[in-house]
């Protein structure tokens, strides 16, 4: 029997697709045209199928071979999910496995604060080599190797921070999806807002919206409920950031994580209305894909001949051709081989410059291009991710808005474009006598380094933006930290000089960066602390380097930093405003930071859960850096190449540099470009405890919600945003002046001068994280401590 889909669908459906190098709006299917559903007429009757196969009972990975040899491109879920979890659990592979993921995590910069967390963080504690050792011991009890597989995803998960990334094969074969979308809305952008369909919520923008019905039931489940079970496997800071990510982006034209599914939720979804109808979705899974530098895909008609069952699946995608190594063919074994030239993998993601298109795990159901639902700009990229716009009518005529939806621009591989796209607005606003300025931020996941730091320059020219960042000082970074000093000491006037070791080995390449007070490192001593936190050891806590020269490492080759500091600011600061939706993150979130703690701008955040409460701004990863983590055994191997031929050799020995550069398990299941650490801890300027942004709770000024209207037309956001921010009683009831806001008391550091004081120091292990003497230091609220951890256990087993 066929399974079907309503035709409430058919159009965003029969058009969907899941591409990892472009933006995911609905080419084929225009929004307008979509169907919705009213309490006033019923589902339609046609249906859209979905294939079945006809043999094989019993062996499901056969059953689904026999679709894909048909020509099939949509499957049940249900049959996908069956074949993945008849895998047999690789026991020796994975016991390997386990045991190198200790290695290499050990490059997770937050590992340390995750295990003692805060008082100001939500998640709850998470021990990383615990959780791997304890899988590691109940191999025996797990049902399948996805199953396996899943778990060992899950303590990346767990994490909050989408830096943190474990993508292995069999994860990544499929993604589920619902083929429908939800979105909240509020009546009037301050009441609590209440759940329709996608569809409902879009038709609801130009009709009478007491015609439509909110979702009352999902699967059962209170739909709120269950929307915390879906919203806890997605990978952000806290709840309010995990359900803004659940649902529709503004407009419809790209998908929540509720259509596309982060882990499979069963073979169908019955949604309840609160009218009393009901209608029911067949769940169903496309395919997932392979890596950038894969020999194959797994969509390719020929590797699915040999799948016979759950073991040939394994045998057939699973041995490194689909998710292996990116970096270990360009690896040279010749040990007299001089050349420092970086490997392909960190010229797409570990360098700070963004020189390829890989979309990072964070951008796979985001998009990252301004949707074509906007008005007509003032001025825009052609990447399409930097606009600027003039706001029209009564009280808004002398508003300008600068939409940034990502640091990151695909066309415009050295930000360029981006830099002058931005003084071209700015330029434009100031001739027409534009005075205030709204930032939309909304869905930023970051990108390029120097664009946020450029932006902030741009915008407050006299001022010098803070990078204030440190890395964990363990002992595989400080093994490598101390023989690129050494062979650079002792090989002086060789070809080891510190401009070759500054492009492959940058980040222990000391006398590029600057310390927190602004000056140049002078000695590896100096750099590599190590600074005790929290129970873990740092580097000394390090800034980037704005200088417009050739040795600085940030810059990409023809960018070089806006610099004239004899401009005044196009817009004061008392006059700007962020808008964000929670999930902000990376270049984003520092950014945001720079704004907030140097400028003093407030923020409006939009969406979340329906609480008459305060929400974060800003709460995607907020950590300094991320690297493909199969960098790191790659840049063992050619550390211990470059110091045969050095004299350097024998010291590396029996260290965990060589343990790192011998693994192998990992990097046939994980090595490619999805599968990343966070390498960097971003810092606040003048919190002497060093606590990681992202364990500080910053609520902003006001929280708004989307109105039908809003959601779909960006105008009326910024003007309902510019409203909340010149008056509290537009914004949510119980969401202004909590004390991390700076409506509620948070004094910024400004712009001046760091002192010996402000900069952290080594703490006693008795003391609390996050404590200090110094007010703002962190903020002071929490919310559902350890509780995360077993959402999500539950969430999985419920799927």
């Amino acid at each position: 029997m066929a399974f079907v889909l309503s035709a409430l669908l058919l159009a965003s459906v029969a058009s969907a697709q899941f591409e990892t190098t472009a933006s995911l709006r609905s080419v084929s299917a225009p929004i307008e045209t979509a169907p919705s559903r009213t309490s006033e007429a019923p589902f339609s009757t046609e249906t859209l199928s979905i294939p079945t196969p006809t043999s094989n009972p019993g062996e499901p990975c056969a059953q689904l071979a026999e679709l894909v040899l048909d020509g099939d491109r949509r499957f049940p879920a249900e049959l996908v999910h069956n074949c993945l979890n008849s895998v047999p659990v690789d026991k020796d592979g994975d016991s390997k496995l386990l045991d190198e993921l200790k290695i290499l995590w050990e490059w997770q910069s937050d590992g340390g604060w995750l295990k003692k967390t805060p008082d100001t963080w939500s998640n709850g504690a998470l021990d990383i080599e615990k959780e791997l050792d304890n899988i590691k011991s109940n191999l025996d009890k797990f049902e399948s190797e996805y199953a396996v597989q899943m778990a060992i995803q899950n303590i990346t998960i767990r994490s909050g921070n989408f830096h943190f990334n474990y993508r292995p094969d069999i994860t990544r074969m499929f993604r589920f999806w619902r083929g429908v979308g939800v979105m909240a809305i509020s009546e009037d952008g301050i009441k609590l807002p209440k759940l329709y369909t996608e569809s409902d919520a879009l038709a609801m923008a130009s009709s009478d919206a007491t015609k439509f019905s909110e979702i009352e039931q999902i699967n059962g489940q209170d739909a709120w409920q269950y929307l915390e079970s879906v919203a806890n496997l997605e990978q952000y800071l806290d709840l309010d950031a995990r359900m803004a990510n659940v649902f529709t982006p503004s407009g419809g034209e790209s998908y929540g994580a509720f259509e596309v599914q982060a882990n499979y939720h069963g073979a169908e979804t019955e949604i309840k209305f609160k009218n009393g109808s009901s209608a029911t979705f067949q769940n169903y899974a496309r395919f997932g894909t392979a890596s950038a530098y894969a020999r194959g895909d797994f969509n390719e008609t020929s590797y699915w001949y040999d799948v016979l069952d759950g073991a040939s699946l394994f045998d057939v995608f699973c041995q490194g051709n689909f998710t292996g190594d990116v970096v270990g063919n360009q690896f040279s074994n010749d040990k007299n081989t001089t050349s420092f030239e970086a490997p392909v993998a960190q010229k797409l993601d570990d360098r700070p410059v963004h020189t390829g298109k890989i979309r990072t795990p964070q951008h796979l159901r985001k998009r990252q291009t301004i949707p074509e639902t906007y008005p007509e700009p003032i001025v825009e990229d052609t990447s399409e991710v930097v606009a600027g716009y003039f706001l029209e009518g009564q009280g808004y005529q002398d508003v300008a808005v600068l939409k940034v939806i990502s640091f990151s621009p695909e066309e415009d591989t050295n930000g360029e474009e981006f830099q002058a796209t931005v003084a071209e607005f700015l330029a434009q606003a100031k001739q027409e006598k534009k005075t205030k300025l709204v930032i939309d931020l909304r869905e930023n996941g970051g990108g390029m380094i120097q664009l946020y730091l450029d932006l902030f320059k741009q915008l407050f020219p006299k001022d010098t933006p803070y990078s204030g960042q440190y890395w964990r000082a363990q002992e595989q970074f400080l093994g490598i930290g101390d023989a690129v000093s050494k062979i650079i000491d002792e090989n002086k006037g060789s070809e080891y000089t510190k401009d070759l070791f500054a492009q492959s080995f940058y980040f222990w390449a000391y006398w590029v960066y600057k310390t927190g007070k602004g000056e140049y490192f002078k000695s590896w001593d100096d750099f590599n602390g190590p600074v005790e936190l929290n129970g873990d050891s740092f580097t000394t806590l390090m800034q980037w380097s704005l200088d417009n020269v050739e040795t600085n490492v940030l810059l990409s080759p023809g960018f070089n930093f806006f610099n004239d500091s004899s401009q005044n600011p196009p817009f004061e600061a008392k006059n700007i405003v962020m808008l964000t939706d929670g999930l902000c993150g990376s270049a984003c979130a520092a950014f945001a930071e720079n704004m907030k703690n140097l400028a003093g701008v407030k923020t409006v955040v939009v969406g979340g859960r329906p609480e008459n409460k305060p929400m974060q701004g800003v709460a995607g990863s907020k950590g300094g850096q991320v690297s493909i983590a199969g960098q790191f055994p790659d840049r063992a191997k050619r550390l211990i190449a470059y110091s045969a031929t050095a004299n350097y050799e024998n010291n590396l020995n029996n260290t965990k540099v060589k343990d790192l550069a011998e693994l192998e398990q990992v990097l046939i299941r994980a090595g490619d470009e999805r599968n990343r650490v966070q390498v960097k801890e971003h810092l606040r300027k003048g919190d002497d405890t060093g606590t990681p942004l992202e364990f500080v709770y910053e609520a902003a000024d006001c929280k708004i919600f989307y109105t039908a209207k809003t959601w779909v037309d960006p105008s009326g956001l910024w003007a309902q945003t510019w409203d909340a921010f010149n008056d509290d009683k537009k914004c949510v009831e119980g969401s202004t002046k909590h004390e991390s806001s700076i409506s509620g008391g948070f004094k910024p550091f400004g712009t001046g001068e760091v002192k010996d004081e402000d900069l952290p120091k080594s703490t006693p292990t008795s003391q609390k994280p996050g404590q200090s003497g110094k007010p703002n230091s962190a903020g002071s609220i929490r919310v559902s401590v350890a509780a995360f951890a077993l959402v999500i256990a539950v969430a999985i087993s419920m799927m």
